[in-house]
């Protein structure tokens, strides 16, 4: 760990335990919301594949109702 931020973490543990709470959750919100936005990114960066997938004509698509039944009776079971 870095010097300075062993000074940070000192300079925090000091503060009242109501202070660092919201400090914590300031920290854990600023994590949070670039997660979304780089699991966004993803998730746009899957869907722009696929959709280009399909209009190539790479993959077919089915439906909910197809995938569902071939499921159950790769199980075993009758829908």
């Amino acid at each position: 760990m870095s010097r300075k931020l062993e000074q940070l973490e000192g300079d925090v543990m000091a503060l009242p335990s109501a202070a660092r709470a919201l400090l914590a959750h300031k920290l854990i919100t600023s994590l949070d919301e670039s997660f979304e936005q780089d699991l966004d990114q993803v998730w746009l960066a899957e869907a722009q594949r696929r959709d280009a997938e399909i209009s190539l004509g790479k993959v077919t698509c089915r439906t909910a109702e197809e995938v569902i039944r071939d499921a159950y009776l790769r199980i075993g079971c009758s829908a």
